[in-house]
């Protein structure tokens, strides 16, 4: 059985007048603990996601606010009999706090996508289930220019995994969401909003980095594939300056070290390859 070590966070303060950095340190949690996800708040302080054996099941969603200097202000755990996991989080316009992840203890099947939102305080203002009698995971939430929340995953059957991607008001009232199916194996790892009111999804497809662009009208602009087609996963994106896109993840293709694991830095015109086992660098 895996024994987890509880959350730990760094805070590196930057105090310009003094010219020195100062680190806190904060530990949350005990043994069964694991953090996933981090975001600063508007308030200057910082919100936790992620896991913890201290609620009502096996893993319950787990998030921490804490402030500015590291003080813990506020803890939360949510979640059934059986196994949850926050994997993201996102603190919304008015200051609540929406995450998503799966549960096995709530929906209509083996695991569906669990959407909770927190108010300020961090106190239950709803949760919602999304899925079907197979396996679908919420991986990223992202707040939309229009107020909304997108949440992306999975869907899994026995043979095939699909682009999950769903869209709820500030109320967890469903919008939309669409299942984007090109092959064998599809999963969304993450997701960010656009300079054009947009957002785009990406993660893998088929062993492809794989991107999903959705307009401000939550229409399908493009998709793109790039990598080797070896086992590439996409797991971040940010929007560049220039309007591009720079992607990270990994790849386990043979041509990247071996067949070990390596970073991926690719931005459509160049592709960076760090390896974990000989660190090189490949442009394109």
């Amino acid at each position: 059985m895996k024994e987890w070590i509880p959350i730990i966070i760094l805070f590196f303060l930057f105090f310009s007048l003094q010219a020195q950095i100062q680190q806190a340190e904060l530990t949350i949690g005990s043994i069964g603990s694991i953090g996933n996800a981090i975001i600063q708040t508007s308030d200057g302080g910082f919100a936790v996601a992620g896991t913890t054996s201290y609620g009502a099941g096996g893993a319950d969603f787990y998030i921490v606010k804490i402030d500015n200097y590291g003080n813990l202000q506020w803890t939360r755990t949510v979640g059934g009999n059986n196994n949850e996991e926050a994997r993201s989080i996102v603190q919304a316009n008015d200051g609540s706090y929406v995450i998503a992840g799966p549960t096995y203890s709530y929906g209509a099947g083996n695991s569906d996508f669990y959407i909770v939102k927190l108010d300020n305080y961090g106190n239950l203002e709803w949760a919602r289930t999304l899925g079907d009698s197979w396996y679908d995971e919420a991986n990223s939430v992202i707040q939309t220019s229009d107020g909304n929340f997108v949440i992306s995953g999975y869907s899994s059957t026995v043979s095939t995994a699909e682009f999950y991607i769903a869209k709820f008001d500030g109320s967890g009232n469903i919008i939309w969401n669409k299942i984007l199916a090109g092959g064998a194996t599809y999963t969304a790892y993450s997701a960010t909003p656009t300079k054009d009111g947009g957002f785009i999804v990406v993660g893998s497809g088929n062993g492809y980095f794989c991107s999903v662009k959705f307009d401000i009208n939550d229409n399908i602009q493009w998709v793109k594939y790039s990598g080797t087609g070896s086992g590439d996963d996409t797991v971040s994106v940010i929007q560049n300056k220039d309007k591009g896109y720079t992607l990270v993840g990994r790849t386990y293709s043979p041509f990247y070290g071996g067949g070990k694991s390596a970073l991926i830095v690719n931005t459509y015109t160049r592709m960076i390859v760090y390896s974990s086992s000989n660190l090189m660098k490949l442009e394109i």
